[in-house]
């Protein structure tokens, strides 16, 4: 009965990891692209999720909008903000190295987060769409987390072929590989550089609506993510589409199994104990960095 019982737990606890691992993996793809194509430690990332998610929780309020399709105006809005940016500002530090990207992130993240607190107050907000779960096997699955989750994972692959595919996508990827030399053959490494950025904030947004009909929505709720994106990439690889596939979904089931084992503090330390070990024992991580391989 005992090991019945903590073979369900395990079983639950590797269901949950994997469809949270879902929407890391779609939060650190941005990530990991900007890095991987202008060399940006882009902090202000979490920010652009942030503003997904309320852009999802107001459009649903005031307008009766459904969640999911708000993606369709936020992902667009983010794009245009993240393209705003990258123009204004981080035009003029990419390929600088990479603590001086850090910082003005880092300074952009905390101009809209504080705009957030202003215009939302810190107040925890939800969106009471999808409740209720469906039960197999023993197993729940809520109803909100499985949509989410493979939303997130449509999402992803989808990015995933369009660079792969795509000839704007594999300009993005030759421009990763060697930017100097992807000019030379004729590309725009600027026009390529703002579609990086404005198609990763746009990825933020995405994950950020998916984000929003599982959990709450706060304006620091981005911190959290990005934290757990950052891990993902490093697990993955800095710089690798496949990588933060992979390390997302794999920095979930981690979490989701050490649950069982660790609580509180414990359990949300996870990630930073990932964190340490990979820089310590694989700086590489599971694979290469983006221009250095073919995915």
């Amino acid at each position: 009965m005992f090991t019945d019982g903590m073979g369900l737990m395990l079983s639950q606890a590797v269901l949950s990891g994997l469809l949270i691992g879902a929407v890391y993996s779609l939060m650190a793809l941005g990530l990991t692209l900007t890095f991987g194509v202008m060399h940006v430690i882009n902090i202000a990332h979490g920010a652009m999720l942030m503003l997904g998610a309320y852009t999802s929780f107001w459009l649903f309020h005031l307008l009766g909008l459904n969640p999911i399709l708000s993606i369709v105006f936020s992902a667009p809005a983010m794009f245009a903000l993240g393209a705003l940016l990258e123009k204004c500002i981080i035009e003029r530090i990419v390929e600088n190295i990479e603590t001086t990207s850090l910082l003005v992130t880092f300074g952009i993240s905390v101009c809209i987060v504080n705009l957030a607190l202003w215009l939302w107050t810190a107040d925890f907000k939800a969106i009471p769409y999808l409740t209720g779960s469906w039960l197999a096997g023993g197993l729940v699955f809520p109803k909100s987390r499985m949509v989410g989750a493979g939303l997130a994972l449509l999402f992803t692959v989808i990015v995933f072929f369009f660079l792969r595919i795509s000839r704007l996508g594999k300009a993005i990827r030759a421009t990763a590989g060697d930017h100097d030399l992807a000019s030379t053959c004729g590309i725009n490494v600027r026009r390529i550089y703002l579609i990086t950025f404005g198609l990763a904030s746009a990825m933020g947004a995405a994950a950020g609506a998916l984000a929003s009909i599982m959990f709450a929505i706060y304006p620091e709720m981005g911190e959290t993510y990005l934290m757990r994106s950052f891990t993902v990439i490093v697990l993955g690889g800095m710089g690798s589409v496949l990588g933060a596939m992979v390390g997302g979904i794999l920095l979930g089931v981690i979490e989701g199994v050490g649950s069982l084992y660790l609580s509180g503090e414990g359990g949300g330390a996870i990630h930073y104990i990932i964190l340490l070990l990979v820089l310590l024992l694989r700086p590489a991580g599971l694979s290469g960095s983006f221009g250095q391989h073919s995915d």
